[in-house]
């Protein structure tokens, strides 16, 4: 099955993309987590809910950042391709 056939079946899904918790990312991960629990212990439940509120609006904003790199790369790449693939300007002719 081509790549195309694959997303098109809904076999691939770049937005459901997992990043291994390894490293760099784990390292970060972990302390942000680490943070977070330190923070929330010292809250008020109004505080805590203020909080949550504000996690679930930055992760929706993270998504739409994700979604337009996403595009934005996506883009750039079929611009390499057409660049490529462009016969008009082959300088080595």
């Amino acid at each position: 099955m081509t790549t195309l056939e694959n997303f098109y079946y809904g076999n691939i899904s770049p937005h459901e993309s997992i990043v291994k918790q390894t490293g760099l990312f784990a390292k970060v991960f972990n302390k942000l987590s680490k943070t977070e629990d330190t923070l929330t212990e010292t809250l008020s439940d109004e505080q805590k809910a203020l909080f949550d509120k504000f996690n679930e609006t930055n992760a929706k904003l993270c998504d739409i950042s994700e979604k337009e790199a996403f595009i934005r790369g996506f883009k750039l790449g079929l611009r390499f391709m057409f660049e490529a693939m462009d016969d008009s300007s082959d300088e080595f002719e």
